[in-house]
């Protein structure tokens, strides 16, 4: 089985500060994506355009769509994607899963 990335792009609300996505972001890593089956580990990222992006590794399609399914009832993420600028009341959406084809390091 390969592992499967999240690619979650997104842009603060007006007047949202990095530092409220930061404290929200730990919140929901601690509150959430650490009790989540499968989860193997986050990246949150800052273009110098001022986007954000969310890259979260997976161990598998099946447990990335199970997060998905919790994280629409979860108070802790809906606080967290509160912050985004685009409409993010249906967790999934932008999101985009991809495959793992090979890693090279």
């Amino acid at each position: 089985m390969s592992e499967v990335i999240e690619w979650a792009p997104f842009k603060l609300k007006a007047g949202v500060s990095e530092e409220a996505l930061l404290r929200a972001s730990q919140q929901l890593q601690r509150e959430f994506l650490d009790r989540q089956a499968g989860f193997v580990s986050r990246r949150l990222l800052r273009s110098g355009d001022g986007s954000y992006v969310d890259m979260v590794v997976w161990a598998s399609q099946e447990e990335a769509a199970s997060a998905m399914e919790v994280a629409a009832q979860s108070t802790t993420c809906s606080a967290y994607f509160a912050l985004m600028g685009a409409n993010h009341a249906d967790p999934g959406a932008g999101v985009t899963h991809l495959r793992q084809l090979k890693l090279y390091e």
